[in-house]
């Protein structure tokens, strides 16, 4: 039993010190640098915080690899990729930031990418969020239906 318990309190001992290293060797302003340009998330009572309506800014890589300007409309999503004569409505769900795109401009998204391989017109709108979860995303969705109603096909993201 003693060995257990010691070998527990080296595992926990060593997880601090390293934590401990990493926090201590990365600069202050990168751990806790923003996304975003400031100005994109409000409070909701629902969600937490939400997306700013018809926000423009830049999305930023800690490291400052990359800066990419990011348009939201008017619910606060990405700018959706259609065309005037819409057939179908077709939203991207869940996913996080992975389906949001981040870091990517809006012709290299997942809904530009599929508006390219469509052969008719359609409107594909991502309702994802970077750090919202399946369930909160689901919430989007109704707000979402609320405004365009159902849409005619709905692709679950998962990561």
């Amino acid at each position: 039993m003693p060995k257990t318990a010691s070998c527990l309190l080296a595992i926990v001992l060593a997880f601090i010190a390293t934590e401990c290293f990493l926090r201590c060797i990365r600069p202050f302003p990168l751990f806790y640098s923003a996304w975003f340009t400031s100005g994109i998330h409000e409070p909701d009572t629902e969600l937490g915080f939400r997306f700013v309506s018809n926000f423009h800014g830049q999305m930023r890589h800690e490291d400052g690899v990359y800066s990419v300007p990011l348009s939201l409309d008017a619910q606060g999503f990405r700018v959706p990729q259609q065309d005037i004569d819409s057939k179908e409505d077709i939203v991207i769900l869940g996913g996080a930031s992975m389906s949001f795109c981040y870091g990517l401009t809006d012709e290299q998204t997942i809904a530009a990418v599929i508006s390219s391989q469509t052969a008719q017109s359609d409107r594909i709108q991502t309702i994802s969020w970077p750090g919202f979860d399946l369930p909160r995303d689901v919430l989007k969705l109704k707000r979402w239906t609320e405004k365009h109603g159902k849409p005619d096909r709905l692709i679950v993201c998962l990561n």
